[in-house]
């Protein structure tokens, strides 16, 4: 069970005490099936079904309090569940059940195999231990977990492989990667997979090569095109590296981002916990025709909120202390009429000395403007020391009802469409600001939200088709992101 979004609060708590009211769906639906299962686990799914099955039929088209259904399943069942109910309900507790192979040794029977289990938090529930033997049958014992850390022995006729600790999820656990000895590893080629207690493997062919991930929180790519590395720790951190050989030279990047939160007014009692501001500081390394290319880059992004639609981001580039480039992006948006709103942003792009061509900015905002190539359409960028861009829409969000699965590999949680006017200009030197041709286009444009992996990778798709102004070739655009 993760420590982020909702599941590190109590169930049940004054409402102005909940301190992401804004993830009360996750905190009451999703944490509180967990601990439905965990009790269902405790006392046996059919005292369970049993014992909601009686509490229904007694209050039926009435309230009832936690502390009614907790009397009324320890009367239908026997079971004690007051340490149950107030550790899952009335706290903010969390567990971590492990389980490691410390020992092995012959015995005139056969193996012993002896084991490590403990529990850190929580309350004190049985668990099911597994130990898969090599000739591929298993036993199974239950660990009381009264204690926090215990050691038990395996006899067994055949070798011990494997031992796994609530192999079907019936504890609220909130790190599964500990729960089997050795660690598990899934390997994948097309079928999608999402263990909660493994790493997978599986191809990246834009790589040419694999990546390793667990869950959002860690992913492992290696390569003959490159490698990288991806963390998230909670809410708040992210720390990723990249890197690539080009031309015989190492280039990539390495860089952390902190996001902040912050408590939205709402009118509600509850704390509405919204991102507010994301730092990141970031080191990087291109590969040029002159050479290595190394640079800072400190960006700050302030996000829209519930409150208000406009975002501002600034990056800084440095080179050196007299040369670099610094960009500032300003994005807002106005409600003309039910599902029709205005939105507009603007790009500032100004150099610092004397840029590098491949730091120049350029114009790829632009849909319309570039060439056909055996290898595709090639968008222009018209490179420059500084930039201005700007483009004007009106929105239209689609509905689409509950959303839409795409054989089982995505879903659309949101569709959009829009009719956007967008213009930009890029010089070298104050002097020539005002010279050049500003590039005008024209043009319609669907755009779709979707999620991957469970909700765990967010994804944009965009199809349009952009007009430059005054040529009227039009170029139809499809834009892929995660």
């Amino acid at each position: 069970m993760e420590s982020v979004r909702g599941f590190d609060e109590a169930i049940v708590k004054p409402l102005d005490q909940v301190q992401y009211e804004n993830a009360s769906q996750v905190r009451l639906y999703d944490k509180g099936y967990l601990v439905a299962r965990t009790i269902a686990s405790a006392i046996g799914k059919k005292n369970f079904e049993r014992g909601l099955k009686k509490a229904f039929e007694l209050n039926c088209h009435q309230l009832i309090t936690v502390e009614g259904l907790r009397e009324q399943l320890e009367q239908e069942t026997g079971h004690p569940l007051e340490e149950l109910f107030t550790t899952w309900f009335r706290t903010p507790a969390s567990v971590d059940y492990s389980v490691e192979i410390i020992g092995r040794e012959e015995t005139t029977q056969g193996h012993r195999t002896s084991v490590r289990v403990s529990r850190a938090g929580g309350c004190t529930q049985p668990v099911i231990l597994k130990a898969t033997l090599d000739s591929g049958k298993a036993i199974r014992k239950e660990w009381s977990g009264k204690n926090e850390e215990e050691i038990i022995s395996f006899e067994s006729e055949a070798r011990v492989i494997r031992v796994t600790i609530d192999r079907e999820h019936r504890v609220p656990d909130r790190e599964r990667l500990n729960n089997n000895s050795p660690r598990k590893l899934v390997v994948t080629i097309s079928k999608p997979v999402l263990p909660l207690d493994a790493y997978i493997v599986q191809p990246n062919p834009e790589i040419r090569g694999f990546t390793l991930s667990y869950l959002d929180r860690l992913q492992v790519s290696a390569g003959l095109a490159g490698g990288g590395i991806d963390i998230s720790k909670g809410r708040n951190h992210h720390l990723f590296l990249s890197a690539s050989i080009a031309k015989g030279e190492l280039a990539g990047e390495i860089g952390y981002t902190y996001n902040a939160y912050q408590a939205a007014t709402t009118g509600s009692p509850g704390t509405y916990l919204e991102p507010s501001t994301s730092t990141t500081i970031s080191g990087h390394r291109l590969i040029t025709t002159g050479g290595p290319l190394p640079y800072l880059h400190i960006g700050v992004v302030e996000h829209p909120s519930i409150n208000s639609s406009g975002s501002l981001s600034i990056g800084l580039d440095l080179l050196s202390f007299r040369t670099g480039r610094v960009q500032i992006t300003a994005f807002d948006e106005l409600r003309l009429f039910p599902n029709v709103y205005l939105q507009g942003n603007i790009t500032l792009g100004l150099g610092i000395g004397e840029l590098p061509p491949s730091l120049m900015f350029d114009l790829e905002e632009l849909k319309s403007y570039g060439w056909m190539t055996k290898e595709g359409w090639v968008r222009a960028q018209f490179p420059g020391e500084h930039k201005l861009y700007g483009r004007l829409s009106l929105e239209f969000p689609l509905d689409i009802g509950a959303g839409f699965n795409l054989i089982n590999l995505m879903r659309i949680d949101r569709g959009y469409f829009s009719t956007f006017t967008a213009a930009g200009t890029s010089w070298t030197g104050f002097d020539e600001f005002g010279k050049t041709d500003p590039k005008l286009e024209l043009g319609v444009e669907m755009k779709f939200e979707l999620s991957a992996v469970g909700g765990l990778i967010p994804i944009t798709a965009v199809l349009g088709y952009a007009i430059p102004i005054p040529s009227w070739d039009g170029m139809y655009y499809f834009d892929f992101s995660l």
